[in-house]
């Protein structure tokens, strides 16, 4: 992330928050021209055994080099990417359990850990699948997603590093229909 924001003059590194284990939660704001314009929000690494999601995310903004269309949409939008927004469980794949997939949070109960993207209080047991996307929606976004990257199965959540690259590349795709939407008034 440091070097991104070394590198890129339209983009910086703010704080978003902490984490249960009090780790810091950082994300890349990606910005130019005027200040409050419409918030595009992208948080990767919700799952901590999903390697290649935090790698695509940072990938991807690689992609809007500036001059480029996918730069001019900051003109209209603001960007916020949190690349890790699971830093405990994520830390817990490098350390102890590879297919850890929860928060380390502690509830009470019998295990630690919720899923990062399931069990909000939304619709639950209905159509919705009461997942983050439902919640944020809820809250008046409408223009939530949540976005499954690649593997029909073969690899499962060790997907091989020659994967990151078309992963990133199909991502940064599907994310610039969402930005246009949201530059176009369309997520109002």
């Amino acid at each position: 992330m440091s070097d991104m924001v070394a590198t890129y003059s339209f983009i910086s590194q703010v704080n978003v928050g902490s984490s249960y284990e009090g780790r810091v939660i950082n994300a890349l704001k990606l910005t130019r021209g005027i200040s409050q314009k419409p918030q595009f929000v992208i948080d990767c690494g919700l799952h901590s055994r999903e390697w290649v999601a935090p790698a695509s995310c940072l990938q991807a903004l690689a992609e809007a080099p500036a001059g480029s269309a996918e730069y001019n949409i900051l003109n209209a939008i603001e960007i916020y990417v949190i690349p890790i927004a699971n830093p405990d469980g994520y830390v817990y794949t490098w350390s102890d359990d590879r297919m850890w997939r929860k928060t380390r949070s502690d509830n009470g109960k019998f295990c630690l850990g919720v899923d990062p993207n399931r069990n909000w209080d939304i619709n639950w047991s209905d159509v919705a699948s009461g997942s983050s996307a439902d919640y944020v929606y809820n809250m008046g976004v409408k223009c939530s997603f949540a976005a499954e990257l690649r593997d029909t199965g073969r690899y499962g959540f060790t997907l091989p590093e020659r994967f990151i690259q078309p992963t990133a590349e199909e991502t940064f795709a599907g994310l610039m229909v969402i930005a246009d939407a949201v530059a176009g008034n369309q997520c109002a």
